[in-house]
């Protein structure tokens, strides 16, 4: 592996939803495992049910710890492969029990009324956006590589201050970057349920594991979907999924954060 995972750009695994219509009997039980208190469903009422989802993606993966949290595979209900426009007008004509999404189709569904019945953060399915950058490039560039962190996180540090304020600008960057129109209260939904961490919480994460962890087990759902092999696997796991702390700690000494 000839690259480095150099930090973490934000977690988006809150902004990733299972959704149904809010009369399901999903909604009849609420935290039937105690480890994920804030799910909806159980084996019984969910079992045999449709889902409709783009598959091998990260709303696949949300919907299949979903029902993992809860005692099921996705062998206990059909699952449609359909593309999240799709998705959305399938489910509008009535077809499917639950739809899987990832932003910004999760704000889009709720705002047709369809109400969560899980979400990416609450069931575990962490979904991490990285920055990488060539290893030995930024071996021997570290000041380049230390500026542009510094200098990214300070943007990003303003734009949690803003928050749902720039959700206009947001709004035209979707229209310009996909042609995708949004409502305000679409657009507001990213600042909400997306986590940025701060510096200090990136060191941590990457001391304590949690971002490793996190990208193992989303590594091991895609392996099992034969998006990569087991060799490959292993291989990514054997170094760490690229994450190195050094740059961050660069970034850190250079604000005085740490000595």
């Amino acid at each position: 592996m000839d690259v480095y995972i150099i930090a973490v750009a934000h977690d988006e695994s809150g902004s990733m939803s299972v959704l149904a219509r809010p009369d399901s009997p999903i909604f009849k039980t609420k935290g039937y495992n105690p480890e994920y208190p804030n799910l909806y469903g159980d084996p019984e009422t969910v079992k045999g049910m449709t889902a409709l989802a783009t598959t091998i993606s990260t709303s696949h993966y949300t919907l299949a710890r979903y029902l993992d949290d809860i005692g099921l595979s996705e062998s206990d209900l059909k699952v449609l492969n359909l593309e999240q426009p799709q998705a959305v007008a399938a489910f509008e004509r009535g077809e499917g029990d639950l739809v899987g999404f990832f932003s910004p189709y999760s704000y889009i569904g709720k705002a047709k009324g369809w109400k969560e019945v899980a979400n990416g953060a609450d069931t575990g399915a962490k979904s991490l956006l990285a920055i990488i950058s060539p290893k030995k490039w930024a071996d021997e560039n570290v000041d380049i590589v230390v500026d542009f962190l510094d200098a990214y996180f300070e943007a990003q540090e303003d734009l949690v201050r803003q928050g749902p304020a720039l959700a206009d600008e947001y709004k035209k960057f979707l229209m310009d970057y996909s042609a995708l129109e949004i409502s305000d209260d679409n657009a507001r939904g990213d600042f909400e349920d997306i986590i940025f961490y701060s510096i200090e919480e990136h060191i941590e994460n990457l001391e304590n594991g949690n971002f490793e962890k996190w990208t193992k087990e989303s590594a091991d759902f895609f392996y099992e979907k034969g998006r990569f092999t087991k060799e490959d696997r292993d291989k990514l796991e054997e170094l760490r999924f690229g994450y190195t702390d050094k740059f961050m700690k660069l970034v850190a000494k250079k604000r005085g954060i740490i000595n």
